[in-house]
């Protein structure tokens, strides 16, 4: 098997609270897009989104039901232009928009 382990940090480098934002900013500039599930109001994933719009790199929210899950991805869709998802035709028509050539 083959593996890749990327980290701002060294190996031995045990997991501190201050860490998980550089991480989450890592993530963010990795991904061609981010979907959000669920965030609450202090999560990381919060912090994830933020560093993508940052970057430009498209957000949209995913609707369950018609039921978005959390505070903080519920502030996301009332705060910011960011497109809420409600079904599997949603999401194929938010990745083709979305896709780089």
């Amino acid at each position: 098997k083959q593996a890749l382990l990327l980290s701002e940090f060294n190996y031995h480098d045990a997991p501190r609270k201050w860490n998980f934002p550089m991480r989450n900013q890592t993530l963010a500039l990795l991904s061609d897009i981010v979907l959000v599930a669920q965030a609450e109001k202090k999560s990381g994933t919060l912090i994830t989104v933020k560093n993508a719009m940052e970057f430009g790199i498209p957000v949209a929210v995913l609707s369950f039901d018609n039921e978005i899950f959390g505070e903080g991805a519920k502030e996301l869709v009332e705060s910011f232009d960011i497109k809420v998802l409600n079904s599997k035709r949603d999401l194929e028509t938010f990745l083709t928009s979305t896709s780089t050539k």
